[in-house]
């Protein structure tokens, strides 16, 4: 049973009323939905951007801009993400073996210096929208509970990009449980909001999973009413 902000999502019918909530409520992550942006392994100004522009942290563009192509960390993405393949889902993925080293090299290229965990998740999602799913900080204390961090320490002596990967594994224990109930809540929200043909294209398991955390750690009263 997945429990976010101390309620039972538990149907179709509470994951769709989550995510009406959270576009009703979140101008920024429906113009982050809405945004086009190709999934294929070249990043651009208007990739960053759109994962800056709902990042929470005052005006982190011109940081993260200065990272990836002025001293040239974009290039060593680009390579990490062509590794990469399009259209694999988080919830089928072999996170252990040669595509989670692939995944921690893009992690360990991308995240650093101007470019932290939520801007880096965020751009990276929009590339690979079915298998990285955006670590905001609530969504990171969601999964880091003390029975979990256990299994995969953070310390210092531990690189950042493996510590997210064990995040992934716990993310994908989620998806894999719930996953049809998340793609039932999504279809149900779309045929029943006015979201739009984007909006609609933007909710994959992991995207969908993601909003759940994140909205009972954001705000549960106001994005779990009704549940």
């Amino acid at each position: 049973m997945l429990i976010v902000g101390g309620k039972k999502i538990n149907s179709a019918a509470k994951v769709a009323c989550v995510l009406k909530n959270y576009y009703d409520n979140t101008y920024a992550a429906r113009a982050y939905s809405q945004w086009h942006v190709e999934q294929d392994s070249r990043l651009t100004a208007s990739d960053l951007f759109v994962s800056c522009a709902i990042s929470g942290r005052p005006n982190p563009f011109d940081d993260a801009y200065l990272e990836l192509f002025v001293r040239g960390k974009a290039k060593r993405i680009e390579q990490a993400l062509r590794r990469i393949p399009m259209g694999l889902s988080l919830a089928d993925a072999p996170l252990r073996g040669p595509l989670g080293d692939d995944l921690e090299k893009l992690f360990d290229a991308t995240v650093g210096n101007g470019i932290r965990m939520p801007i880096a998740t965020k751009m990276l999602h929009k590339k690979r929208p079915r298998l990285i799913p955006i670590l905001d900080a609530l969504v990171v204390k969601h999964y880091w509970k003390k029975e979990y961090r256990g299994f995969y320490p953070v310390t210092h002596r531990r690189k950042r990009a493996n510590a997210t990967l064990g995040l992934l594994d716990l993310i994908q224990a989620d998806l894999r449980g719930h996953g049809d109930m998340l793609c039932a809540g999504a279809s149900r929200f779309v045929r029943t909001s006015n979201c739009g043909a984007a909006v609609a294209r933007a909710l994959t398991p992991a995207r969908v999973l993601d909003i759940m955390v994140w909205a009972g750690q954001a705000n549960p009263r106001l994005f779990l009413a009704g549940v």
